[in-house]
């Protein structure tokens, strides 16, 4: 396999460094990237950082304020739940900008909706309980 040219991989290195940043966030919650991107960097991306935060947090709080565990787990649920749905209304619109079949993306926006409903009900039960 032959080499990648240098402006190639400067620009791939580019678009890499963009990721996870507050115009990246602002391009994905817009709906402007394809539903593709939407769908997994939306709802998959920020998972590598939040679940190792949230384990950790779950740690500290079971050794320093047990009882404070429970409520601020199910702030985070509801709070994770109710940015699915504003990645839900991005996923909607880059869905219907889109070409080409939809039964992909359609799927996506039923397994989105399925999540932030299961996040912010999970959340509400252990805020109940």
């Amino acid at each position: 396999m032959p080499d990648m040219p240098q402006d190639k991989i400067d620009a791939i290195l580019a678009e890499r460094a963009r990721f996870f940043t507050a115009g990246w966030f602002r391009e994905l919650l817009a709906g402007r990237m394809t539903p593709g991107e939407t769908f997994w960097a939306g709802t998959c991306g920020p998972l590598l950082f939040l679940v190792p935060g949230l384990v950790m947090l779950a740690m500290l709080l079971a050794i320093f304020a047990p009882a404070a565990s429970m409520p601020v787990m199910a702030l985070s649920s509801i709070l994770f739940g109710i940015y699915l749905l504003a990645v839900l209304r991005a996923l909607v619109r880059s869905t219907a900008r889109a070409t080409g079949p939809k039964t992909w993306p359609r799927v996506g926006i039923i397994v989105t909706l399925l999540n932030a409903l299961a996040n912010i009900g999970t959340g509400v039960v252990l805020l109940v309980a």
